[in-house]
């Protein structure tokens, strides 16, 4: 494994907590899974800690080192008090975390916050204030990962369905079935008969003040 910290993009953040979606994992051991650096994992996962989208499970003894260190699981839960640590000195506590709010990491927390309630690409992008397409890649990546599902479907008045995105592995809502173009063109007539008198009288009203 290599010794330098890899830098991580969303997609890689999504790998990365989908390895403890299922079964929770300890720092070292996703280190060597995703090629990072111990460190690097312990400070990612301890930031997001703090934003509640991970916590402590468990507490496992390194071997080599005599000292426990974080098994890491999906959510907010209860965790357990660390234990002693080698030779019964007291472990030492969690050292102060501070969050970039404009690093990758602490975003990529908020998308997973977010999408707790669900959320469109389009939605979750203009809320982060990151790109659509990078929204879009990211929770197709996710999809792909079995990390997030359709909950439910957005109709607009035209163009294609909206997929929300939801968090867990659940079945993917029925696409709905959308009416023909002929019968959509006539719903939207029957929609816009009640104003087009307004508009006429508009225009005629429009047409008898310029002639003054």
């Amino acid at each position: 494994m290599s010794n330098r910290k890899t830098k991580l993009g969303f997609q890689g953040y999504a790998s990365l907590l989908r390895s403890v979606m299922h079964d929770p994992a300890s720092s070292r051991e996703l280190a060597e899974a995703h090629g990072w650096t111990v460190d690097g994992v312990k400070e990612t996962f301890r930031r997001w800690r703090k934003q509640g989208v991970v916590h402590v499970a468990d507490w496992r003894q390194d071997d080599a080192h005599k000292h426990f260190s974080e098994v890491w699981f999906i959510g907010r839960g209860k965790e357990p008090p660390k234990p002693l640590g080698y030779r019964g000195v007291p472990g030492v506590r969690h050292e102060r975390i501070r969050l970039d709010l404009r690093s990758n990491v602490f975003t990529f927390g908020l998308i997973m916050r977010a999408l707790e309630d669900g959320h469109t690409a389009v939605d979750l992008a203009n809320l982060l204030g990151i790109h659509r397409t990078t929204s879009q890649r990211l929770l197709s990546h996710m999809r792909t990962e079995e990390m997030v599902h359709v909950s439910s479907w957005v109709t607009p008045s035209c163009g294609p369905d909206i997929a929300v995105y939801k968090l867990g592995t659940r079945r993917d809502a029925s696409h709905p079935t959308r009416p023909d173009k002929p019968t959509r063109l006539k719903a939207r007539r029957a929609e816009a008969a009640p104003y087009r008198g307004l508009f006429a009288l508009e225009r005629a009203f429009s047409v008898a003040s310029s002639s003054l």
